[in-house]
Formats: structure tokens, sequence, C-alpha cells
């Protein structure tokens, strides 16, 4: 069975042909899709600059999210989203830096990913580079997904991931099923 985790959501690069001079809007980002979720996107799809639903720190979470999935394999990079997103605070939207890298920091020791590592992921080239693979990934899904978090198993996007996942995970599961397919 085929896992990726994409840390993205409903980001998208603000572009000449969607873009909008302030903050996040739904339809751009839709327009984002469309116009970069094809075989040769414009040239400004994936340089010009990111706008995240939640503002610059849930931009600043994703890239953290990414470089953990170039870090580690795809479980503990599951992990490491898991207790990242569980020390969310609303605060985040607002705050500083500094908060969501401290959380980052507390899922990193615990998952024996460098911190070091992790965090200069975020903030250099590296980091730059990984948030473009996640969005070139997203855009290819198409405007067939409508919000997040959404989910795909081998390749397909599930409807309502609440009901369908363990029912898909069950059906392409290859090896000894878990308890959960048994039911």
């Amino acid at each position: 069975m085929d896992f990726s985790l994409i840390p993205w959501g409903n980001a998208y690069y603000n572009t000449s042909a969607c873009g909008g001079k302030h903050g996040y809007n739904k339809t751009r980002m839709y327009c984002w899709i469309k116009e970069c979720g094809v075989d040769k996107p414009p040239a400004d799809c994936f340089t010009s600059p990111v706008l995240c639903q939640h503002g610059p720190n849930e931009c600043l979470a994703n890239r953290i999210e990414a470089c953990a999935v170039s870090y580690s394999n795809e479980t503990i990079a599951a992990l490491f989203t898991i207790c990242f997103e569980a020390l969310f605070d609303p605060s985040w939207m607002n705050g500083t830096k500094r908060d969501v890298y401290n959380a980052a920091s507390q899922c990193a020791v615990k998952f024996h990913i460098s911190q070091t590592s992790l965090i200069g992921c975020a903030k250099g080239d590296q980091g730059a580079k990984l948030e473009k693979e996640m969005a070139e990934k997203t855009a290819k899904y198409g405007v067939n997904r409508e919000g997040t978090p959404w989910v795909v198993v081998n390749g397909q996007v599930l409807k309502d991931s609440n009901k369908e996942l363990l029912p898909a995970i069950c059906k392409n599961y290859t090896g000894t099923k878990p308890p959960g397919c048994k039911m």
C-alpha cells in the first residue's frame, strides 16, 4: 500500500494569473490548482509568494512537516506530524515563529530527528525546495479535492476519510490484515 504525507493543505502560490494583492482567497487557491496542476504550468506557478489559509505560521508548519518527511521514514514522519499537530495552539495564527519552532523541536526530540537539521531545513533553501515539491504534488490532484485534511490511498482521493479510510486500508493492505480490518 502506498502512503505519502503531503503537508501543503489549502496553500497556493500567488501567481499572476490567479493572484490578488491582499491575503488568502479560496477562489484564487482553486484557480492556482487549475492553472498549475498541468503538465506544463506557467513559469510563476511555483516561484511566486506562498499564501496559506491560516497565515504565515501555517506555511512554516507545512515546511517543517515537509522537512520531517525528508529526514525520516514515512512512519516517523507521520508520528512527528501527529505530535506536532497535537501541540498546535490557535495563538500560532497571529503569534511568533518561536512557538512553532518550539513545538517542532519537542516532537523532533521525541522521534529522534535532528532539531538542528529540521529547523535549518525549514529556514533554508531545502525547505523552499520541499515546499515546492509538496505544492506540485498537491496541484496534480486537481480541484476534485475539497478542503483539508484530505487522504489519498493508492492514488485515490477519499471523499470522506472518516468513513472511507479504514475500508480503503483493509482493501489495499497486502500483509496480514490488522485487527481493525476483521470487524
